[in-house]
C-alpha cells in the first residue's frame, strides 16, 4: 500500500515498508523540538524535511497505487516526467 504524507503541504509518496519508521522519526523530531527527517518517497535519494512541533503533518492511505497513467485525474498535484525523452533543449 502507498501512503500520501503531507508535511507543510508538500506531498510525499511513501511505501508501506517505510511508513512506520517515518512516523516514529517524525514523533522523535517533534519531542526534541525539531530535527531534519529523511523521507523515502521513491526517489533515488531521500528528501530531508525539517519537522518541528509547529509542522503540519498528515498521513493517509492512497486509495490505490499511484502510477503515472492515472496520476493526472486521481492525484492532480503529482507530476511525472519521462526523463528518457528529455533532450535538454528548448524548442
Amino acid at each position: 500500500m502507498t501512503y500520501l504524507v503531507y508535511i507543510n503541504d508538500h506531498r510525499h509518496d511513501v511505501s508501506d515498508g517505510h511508513i512506520a519508521d517515518l512516523e516514529d522519526r517524525i514523533m522523535d523530531a517533534v519531542r526534541i523540538g525539531g530535527a531534519f527527517v529523511e523521507v523515502f518517497d521513491g526517489g533515488s535519494q531521500p528528501v530531508r524535511v525539517l519537522v518541528t512541533p509547529a509542522t503540519a503533518v498528515r498521513i493517509q492511505r492512497a486509495p490505490r497505487p499511484i502510477i503515472a497513467s492515472s496520476a493526472d485525474t486521481e492525484f492532480p498535484d503529482f507530476a511525472f516526467y519521462d526523463l528518457d525523452d528529455f533532450t535538454g533543449t528548448t524548442p
